[in-house]
């Protein structure tokens, strides 16, 4: 297989090696020059970014806890699909109606931790851990985790759920 780049005679004054030689140190001074604020703007925009992503995520959730449908339609796409802890896949309507105040029940208290979020461009994936405090009457008060995992898409410079997974995390064995 030959190689298709064109040969270039570094001996020869008509090949411009010698210009070539010097815009490409300059263009290497220049990017080992400016890589640092380069990679702080970006980190600044990744964070600015997660940060918003985070944002709707923990609107998305709030408006779980407080059956909110309006704000949960506001915050998802219009294609949402979201995969329960059993298995179940619903699409947004479904998980509107779910959500409607006429149907709500007493809702554990809820905290988001272990966060982790990867950006590709217009899209988002955000991994936490939820932790429920359940409480029943006559006995002490537990916690239920779950993992849940995020599809976040940026329409029209906003950022919105396209899709959420839950899975359950066992309790730690007990003891004995």
């Amino acid at each position: 297989m030959r190689n298709s780049l064109p040969r270039i005679n570094v001996a020869s004054k008509q090949t411009g090696f010698g210009v070539f030689r010097y815009g490409l140190l300059s263009a290497a001074c220049s990017v080992f020059l400016l890589y640092p604020a380069v990679r702080e703007i970006a980190a600044q925009s990744g964070d600015a970014t997660s940060a918003q992503v985070t944002a709707v995520v923990q609107r998305f959730i709030k408006a779980q806890q407080s059956f909110d449908p309006a704000t949960l339609k506001e915050v998802t796409t219009e294609n949402y699909l979201e995969v329960s802890p059993q298995g179940e896949v619903d699409k947004r309507e479904a998980v509107l109606g779910f959500y409607d105040p006429a149907h709500r029940v007493e809702v554990p208290a809820a905290s988001v931790s272990d966060e982790n979020i990867r950006i590709f461009g217009e899209t988002a994936v955000d991994v936490v851990a939820i932790t429920y405090t359940v409480s029943e009457s006559g006995k002490a008060s537990h916690d239920v985790k779950i993992r849940a995992t995020f599809l976040a898409v940026r329409q029209q410079g906003a950022w919105k759920l396209a899709s959420a997974q839950y899975t359950g995390i066992r309790p730690p064995a007990a003891q004995h």
